[in-house]
């Protein structure tokens, strides 16, 4: 598929190996590793048969989805249409903060 990135930092992200936007290791590893699959995807129908990526939408909108980097860590994710081609656009990072709460 095609990608878009509404953030220039997620851009970077992806693109400079020495770029980590604040994000630990792991998370910055899992980003990389979820762009590769969404790169290599055709249509929203490979991402939701790709079942270590959690691609699920997110209730009450019908063009977010996310999909699961690490533990608390989630990718979110906007799926446009362009001339009946799916892009998906590169939106944000979200951090669960509930899992640092139960320390």
């Amino acid at each position: 598929m095609k990608v878009e990135f509404d953030d220039p930092n997620l851009d970077r992200l992806e693109a400079e190996k020495a770029f980590n936007a604040g994000f630990p290791p792991p998370v910055v590893k899992g980003f990389r590793k979820i762009l590769g699959c969404v790169r290599a995807a055709a249509n929203r129908n490979d991402l939701q048969s790709m079942r270590g990526l959690e691609f699920k939408r997110i209730s009450g909108s019908p063009n977010l989805y996310s999909m699961t980097i690490s533990g608390q860590h989630t990718l979110v994710v906007e799926l446009r249409a362009v001339n009946a081609v799916e892009k998906i656009g590169v939106s944000r990072i979200e951090c669960d903060e509930e899992e640092n709460d139960s320390e």
